[in-house]
């Protein structure tokens, strides 16, 4: 059963939180805990660390010194942080931030995302058209011949992202979840790398390439139906 752990120092806050948590797991199926510091929360987290954190950027003391070190960018668990800080620490430990005041429809959503890839995290494989996506190894298997392409972190995670995103992903969101950029940041980095991707799989399997396997729709993104099985 999933644990989720929310600090913040506003008990409404808190609240909020655990509400749209609740639409995204089912109540009888999350395991929760709140703190109001930081730190509180750190204590605990010696014991069991949290699959999902939600921490109010107002809870954060002096350091994060105290992060269980599985929790730093491992790939089942994740720290999404509300409200920005200029603290060098945030980039290496948080997986998503969120400027203040988050819109709850967006928490919303980031949240059942996170929740489809909690549920798929123990996957050791995803079926992905002629490939086998096997995530935490960051290397794709055609399945006719076995040969082996190589994926690097970040194109891993954005494939990870697209394959078990439940609906078309909007670019802000791809780059808020793969590499913590905000929405308003001006960047080619996601259309560097899914062109990297698609020369990548072409080029090991032209035969069952298809022209787009990476589609784009009203500026969002989703992986090809016919690639995707779910």
């Amino acid at each position: 059963m999933p644990f989720l752990d929310i600090v913040s120092p506003e008990p409404s806050f808190r609240h909020t939180v655990l509400e749209l948590a609740a639409t995204s797991y089912g109540k009888t199926d999350l395991l929760h805990a709140e703190h109001s510091l930081f730190s509180e929360a750190a204590t605990k987290w010696k014991i069991r660390p949290p699959e999902l954190a939600v921490i109010d950027v107002d809870a954060i003391e002096d350091s994060m010194d105290d992060l269980p070190e599985h929790g730093r960018g491992g790939p089942n668990f994740f720290f999404l942080l509300i409200g920005e800080t200029e603290r060098k620490f945030v980039e290496s430990i948080f997986t998503e931030i969120f400027k203040k005041p988050v819109k709850p429809g967006h928490l919303l959503s980031r949240l059942n995302f996170y929740v489809q890839v909690m549920k798929n995290g123990q996957k050791q494989e995803i079926n992905f058209g002629p490939w086998t996506f096997l995530p935490r190894e960051r290397r794709l298997v055609d399945k006719k011949t076995g040969k082996n392409v190589t994926v690097t972190d970040k194109e891993s995670s954005l494939l990870e992202c697209l394959c078990l995103a439940p609906y078309p992903l909007p670019r802000n969101e791809i780059l808020a979840t793969v590499w913590g950029y905000s929405a308003d940041m001006e960047t080619h980095t996601l259309e560097t790398h899914i062109s990297r991707l698609r020369r990548k799989l072409e080029d090991a399997d032209p035969s069952s390439f298809l022209e787009n396997p990476f589609l784009v729709e009203n500026g969002s993104y989703r992986i090809h139906p016919l690639w995707l099985e779910k």
